[in-house]
Formats: structure tokens, sequence, C-alpha cells
């Protein structure tokens, strides 16, 4: 059956097909299918009230209206490119096995899985590297076809110098880790050798506000930023989103907007785990709205 998908706002990752619509119906319904099934999408879970509202729009024309997406905190169906998210971005296992508490991954999604390798130079996972090696060098072939790929944060406490050797000779020219928790330092100092010689961009996505909004707070996220610098990477400061949506001060803010990343787009929800600042793949609970 035709599928018509909603969005609740346009981002460099929405599908751009004449099936993918921004909010309400347009004003001019001639050019609609006349039977399509509705599926709303939705990122985040204080997204849920506005999707509700276009669930009940669409309903209007169609009887067949569905609301899902990471929002919902329903587990994800098989990946299928083009459909939520625009072509050129994939992935390869949904969950993850780490269940972090910050992260809306393990809970949405359970254990890491493997799921069939699609063509993307955009991987999405949430962490590859906890799949099995056979599954992680497919995906690294499958990179290496693609022009300019990128790939998100890399697990510090897994990653190994083949995987950086590898992404390397597959043309990804920057590579991410995280720093989501004091000390997490620690496990990043293994991975200071391993990318030594990588000649690209050494980015590290530090989280901030989860632990502690306090004032201690705020100087424990400068001293983890001052860290991730002092061996060597680029700090991305994240603030922390859980299920409803907390509106931080300008201290916390001008934060983020100092340590953002070199290339994002003009709305940037600054989500741990996007290659561009935007993650719309699955909500993990870092995340600025704009």
């Amino acid at each position: 059956m035709t599928e018509i998908r909603v969005f609740l706002r346009r981002t460099c990752y929405t599908p751009d097909d004449d099936l993918a619509f921004i909010g309400v119906p347009p004003v001019d319904t001639s050019a609609l299918p006349r039977h399509a099934r509705v599926s709303v999408s939705v990122a985040f879970p204080w997204d849920m009230d506005r999707a509700r509202s276009l669930a009940a729009a669409w309903a209007s024309l169609y009887r067949d209206v569905q609301v899902g997406g990471p929002g919902t905190l329903c587990p994800a169906d098989e990946f299928v490119p083009g459909r939520f998210l625009r072509h050129g971005i994939t992935i390869s296992s949904r969950g993850c096995s780490r269940a972090c508490p910050w992260c809306f991954h393990h809970k949405t999604d359970g254990n890491t899985r493997e799921i069939p390798i699609t063509q993307g130079r955009i991987l999405e996972d949430a962490n590859l590297l906890l799949c099995s090696e056979r599954h992680v060098r497919s995906v690294i072939a499958m990179l290496s076809e693609q022009d300019s790929p990128e790939v998100g944060a890399l697990d510090t406490r897994v990653v190994e110098p083949w995987h950086i050797e590898a992404l390397h000779a597959a043309g990804v020219r920057r590579i991410r880790f995280a720093a989501d928790y004091p000390g997490s330092h620690i496990h990043l100092r293994r991975v200071v050798p391993m990318v030594a010689d990588f000649p690209g961009d050494r980015e590290v996505f530090v989280l901030a506000g989860y632990h502690d909004r306090s004032e201690r707070g705020l100087a424990e996220v400068m001293e983890r930023i001052h860290l991730v610098e002092d061996l060597g990477f680029s700090p991305i400061c994240l603030l922390y989103q859980g299920l409803h949506f907390h509106k931080y001060g300008p201290v916390w803010a001008d934060l983020q907007e100092k340590y953002r990343p070199v290339e994002v787009p003009e709305k940037c929800h600054g989500c741990r785990g996007c290659l561009m600042g935007e993650r719309l793949v699955a909500a993990n609970g870092a995340a600025l709205e704009t």
C-alpha cells in the first residue's frame, strides 16, 4: 500500500520525495493519493503531543494513520532506506547492550542485534563495535564503496587499532568517540595511541546536564572537556534531554554553542551520535531544541 510519511519538522535527514510531508496536510489535497497509509514519525518523546495532533489532522483524510518512531519509545522495525531517513543514511544494527542510563537505545530496542546491511554513506548505528567482527568488517567494506563515508561515535571501551585502520582505508576522514560521564576520559586515554597516525578530525561527544545541573555539575563538565582537549581531541558538548524537554539556562546553552561540531546545519538539535548534529535516527537523550 502507498505510504505517506509525516514529519514534525524538516531536518538534513528528512526524506524529500513526493510522499514525505512536514506538518499538517497541504491546503490543496488534489495531488495526494486517494488511498494510503499515513505514518507520523516522531523523533523525541517530548514531541508526542504534537505528533498526536498531526495524526488527528491527517485522519480527516485517511483511515489508517499511525504514530511511530523513536519518540514513542517502541522497538524499531527493520531499516528501510529512504523511508524515514533520506537516502544515503543507513543503519546496520539496532539496540545497544551497554544499557547506559541516559540512553534510550537499550530501553527501546534491547541488546545489540545485527540487521541486513544496506547501502549508504552515513552510518547511524547506536554502537557498531558491539556487533560481530564479521558484521563490522562487512559494514566497513560497504562504506569503502561510498563517497565521503561517515560513521557515528565509536565505543572507546572496545575499539581496537584495526577498526581505526580499516575506517581510514575505507575513506572515513572523521572519527568520533564519547565521554559521557565523569571518569570516562580513562577509556578515551587508551584510544590515543590508536589514532596517533589518523590524519583526519578526531572528535569526542561530551554529555552534559545528566548527572548534575548545578554549578558543581557545570564545573565537572568543563573539567571533562578540558581533559578531552588535553588528550588531543576536539570536544562536542551535548546537553542531556530525557523524556521531557528541559530548557537550559544561557550558561549551559553557551557551553554547547562554544563546543559544537565544525559542520552542522542551521537547525541543530545537537544530539549525541548524529554526524551532523541532528540525531533523528533514535532519540538517545542528548539534545538541545532550537
